[in-house]
């Protein structure tokens, strides 16, 4: 994969809002490179500066933080592109005001197990619950392309997961945050 290839690819998927790749996605673009060959172009371009690779088998476009409102949002779904998540814990809490410390990083809950990732976009950590809520207690966010978790739920997921910042919470901006809350309507 020469550079231009490389720059004509990104130029065609940025085109659609892709701004994020798996190692698959790419191989399946550039067919005529074998995997070893594809494997060292990419690390040469990784190298120069040209792309970034974030996580294991996960490539971006330099423009990803720079043209999506919230990189990590859609990061986080090539991470784990089976699991179901959402945003919970101190950084949903962080968001309502119901704790008077910005997340350093974000916070999501998972089917999936858990992790930490440092990434160009922020650290994200990832927490596995064995079961997750029902739809009522979660809504979506348009604009991010995510679940987030009811002031309630981010609470109930800090006392399961036994976060030691639970101290920080304020009960009372939890009730507030909840009375605000409108749930996503299930889905037919």
């Amino acid at each position: 994969m020469k550079l231009a290839d490389l720059n004509s690819f990104l130029r065609r998927a940025e085109a659609m809002g892709v701004f994020f790749y798996t190692k698959d996605t790419l191989q399946r673009a550039f067919p005529g490179d074998d995997p070893i060959a594809l494997e060292r172009a990419l690390r040469r371009h990784v190298d120069a500066g040209q792309i970034v690779h974030p996580a294991r088998n996960v490539y971006a476009s330099l423009r990803a933080g720079l043209e999506l409102p919230c990189a990590w949002a859609s990061f986080v779904r090539f991470l784990r592109p089976l699991d179901r998540f959402y945003l919970s814990l101190e950084s949903r809490l962080s968001e309502l005001g119901a704790i008077s410390q910005v997340s350093s990083t974000i916070t999501l809950v998972s089917s999936g197990r858990s992790n930490l990732f440092a990434t160009p976009y922020g650290r994200v950590e990832i927490c596995h619950r064995n079961v997750l809520p029902e739809v009522s207690e979660l809504d979506w966010d348009d604009r991010r392309e995510i679940w987030l978790a009811s002031p309630e739920r981010a609470v109930a997921d800090m006392k399961a997961l036994a976060r030691a910042t639970l101290d920080l919470v304020d009960p009372d901006e939890v009730v507030e945050a909840q009375s605000e809350f409108v749930p996503c309507d299930p889905i037919p």
